[in-house]
């Protein structure tokens, strides 16, 4: 009994050695005593100052505002949360700097485009204009900045000397199919002598030299011509020259130009043999004795345009326009008649509104007159024409009524009792709050 015993605990110790040495038990690891984290400390709560510490956003924004335009500080305009105070703040910087990068910060996009269109307008510069993002007002800061390609976007038929013309640079003649014609127009046009000299053709370049010496009156501007005959006939192209001189010319046909201007008589014309110095001839006599019927038998339409449109100025027959091509001529012989003549119904024979806008807005203009902006097309320059008139405070009065556009119908009548001394015209006001605000003006 007692070997049994013996034999079962050895089995049982035996057991239990075999398995620790395979691992089935581990015996238990004591467990790390855990190390206390520290107590953090109390985090204090940031003190507002400044600005920040005002206790409305209103408040604040002022604050910002009065910040960045006193301490010339850019920068805080970007802590104002209100995009209208934004946009003003940064106005403030664009014109101050001259740095129309502020205009490209603002929230409200017609502010941006007021931004640039202001900067534009104030330097001068067209190239600003494409940052406008109003198309209305784009297209009308590059017109009134003369920007080449948008002046002349309508023109087809001579676009190069329409650009040329309009950037005052003869290089763009060079990219037209008839380089010499379009130097020539262009020297015509801007009296510019030095594109004479630009023309390949040297009859070409000589005829540019006299109609300048003629447009110019000057007889210097022959001397640029090497041929004698020429250099003679340029001469005596000129204004007033006794035609006892003609007659000493080498060149037969100059000398009856010459003829026909110093006894104006259009006979010599006809027996003129060379185009170019017949129609010279021809628009010489028409000038001298301001008659119209001359200028049909000009063939150049360079000559032919300029023969109509100056008599038709000097005789106040705006009719003679409708004789000028092509249409962007026609258009200017207009404006011109119009502006001339304070006649705002001339310019309704314009067709192009970029032309028609400011040749009605330049009578009105002229003519002192706020009602005269009611027949202008693009509200633009209507706009600017009713501030034009209204602000300079000479305007009779009684032009106010007729005023169709009811801001400036109201602004008219308040302006002119200010200046008048007048409250009884505060009546006439349509608006009730403009109609009360002008007769406050009277209450001290």
């Amino acid at each position: 009994m007692t070997r049994l015993l013996t034999a079962a605990l050895i089995s049982a110790i035996s057991l239990v050695a075999f398995i620790l040495l395979s691992g089935c038990i581990v015996p238990p690891t004591p467990e790390a005593t855990p190390t206390p984290l520290p107590t953090p400390s109390p985090v204090a709560s940031p003190q507002l100052s400044g600005c920040d510490a005002l206790p409305t956003l209103f408040e604040r924004d002022a604050c910002f505002l009065s910040r960045a335009q006193g301490g010339n500080a850019p920068a805080d305009c970007g802590k104002v949360v209100n995009y209208s105070v934004v946009d003003t703040c940064y106005a403030f910087f664009a014109k101050a700097r001259d740095d129309s990068s502020f205009c490209g910060l603002m929230k409200f996009a017609e502010n941006r485009s007021a931004c640039y269109y202001r900067m534009a307008k104030a330097r001068g510069d067209f190239r600003l204009c494409p940052l406008i993002g109003d198309a209305a007002l784009r297209n009308v800061c590059a017109l009134e900045l003369s920007d080449p390609q948008a002046l002349c976007a309508n023109e087809t038929d001579k676009k190069q000397l329409c650009i040329a013309t309009a950037s005052n640079d003869s290089s763009a003649c060079l990219a037209d199919a008839l380089p010499d014609d379009c130097l020539y127009a262009f020297a015509n046009a801007t009296n510019s002598v030095a594109a004479c000299s630009d023309i390949a053709n040297e009859s070409r370049e000589w005829a540019c030299y006299s109609a300048l010496a003629l447009a110019l009156e000057n007889a210097s501007v022959c001397g640029s011509i090497t041929d004698v005959d020429v250099h003679d006939a340029c001469l005596r192209s000129l204004p007033n020259a006794p035609s006892s001189l003609c007659y000493l010319l080498a060149s037969q046909d100059r000398k009856f130009a010459c003829l026909a201007v110093a006894e104006e008589n259009e006979a010599f014309c006809q027996q003129v043999s060379d185009g170019a110095v017949r129609d010279l001839c021809y628009a010489q006599y028409a000038q001298a004795v301001r008659r119209e019927f001359s200028c049909t038998k000009i063939v150049s339409a360079a000559y032919r345009n300029a023969c109509y449109l100056n008599i038709s100025i000097v005789t106040g027959n705006y009719a003679l326009c409708a004789n000028l091509t092509p249409e962007l001529e026609r258009d200017k012989c207009y404006s011109a008649n119009a502006i001339a003549s304070n006649r705002q119904e001339i310019c309704s024979f314009i067709k192009l509104d970029t032309l028609l806008s400011p040749c009605q807005s330049t009578v009105a203009v002229q003519l002192d007159n706020p009602s005269l902006c009611n027949a202008i097309v693009l509200s633009f320059y209507k706009d600017r024409c009713y501030s034009t008139i209204i602000e300079a405070g000479t305007y009779n009065a009684t032009f106010c009524g007729r005023i169709t556009v009811g801001t400036w119908h109201d602004e008219c009548y308040m302006r002119a009792a200010m200046r008048l001394g007048e409250p009884s015209l505060c009546e006439s006001v349509n608006s009730l709050s403009a109609k009360q605000a002008c007769y406050r003006q009277f209450a001290s």
